[in-house]
């Protein structure tokens, strides 16, 4: 006698597999390198800054997108549309040279008809440093977008709200930050001293 067998029925197969993603932030400055500022560069001036760290910043305003920032040796941060090469801020230099007498006989003839009036303390464009930070010896970079509520408040070109309280020209914030690294100087002296068993008059 012949027996014959079939068999059937369902294999549940599954496991978990491990994934690692790379990105790759392409980034034009080194540490320890020069860069210079765009724009001073677009009004004439070369100005250059060393800069100290280079940073991968991903948040809110960056669309959480890691975007490259660079910090000078005044703790000023900078993204990379404000910098330029020694190149790049020598032919700013140059065109703002050939199209300044330009620009100014076209901005004499539109004065000439419009009164102009700017009642806020801070215009569209304006670069101004956040006082807070500042006081803690830090520049933080705020760039204006616009006025809000009688100019109680700026928008900065991230869509951040300042109170105008809050908002400072550079030379006060490099003033409020000088103190603030002095007295912090000034403390771990002391500090030291103690330890040191000294004394302080």
């Amino acid at each position: 006698m012949k027996l014959s067998y079939f068999g059937g029925g369902l294999v549940n197969t599954g496991g978990f597999a491990n994934t690692k993603e790379r990105e790759i932030v392409r980034y034009k400055f080194e540490r320890n390198s020069y860069a210079y500022i765009r724009r001073k560069a677009e009004i004439g001036q070369l100005e250059r800054i060393f800069i100290d760290k280079v940073i991968l910043k991903s948040t809110v305003k960056t669309f959480h997108k890691h975007v490259p920032m660079y910090i000078d040796n005044l703790n000023t941060m900078y993204d990379e549309n404000e910098l330029v090469t020694l190149e790049e801020a020598q032919d700013l230099i140059d065109a703002n040279i050939y199209f300044a007498p330009i620009r100014e006989q076209s901005s004499t003839a539109i004065k000439k008809k419009v009164q102009i009036k700017v009642s806020a303390n801070f215009a569209p464009n304006d670069i101004c440093f956040s006082k807070p930070a500042a006081v803690m010896g830090k520049m933080e970079k705020v760039i204006i977008l616009r006025a809000l509520n009688n100019n109680e408040i700026y928008m900065d070109k991230y869509n951040s709200l300042w109170p105008k309280d809050d908002l400072v020209l550079e030379p006060e914030a490099k003033a409020l930050a000088l103190k603030y690294w002095e007295e912090k100087k000034e403390f771990i002296l002391i500090e030291i001293r103690k330890q040191d068993g000294g004394y302080i008059e």
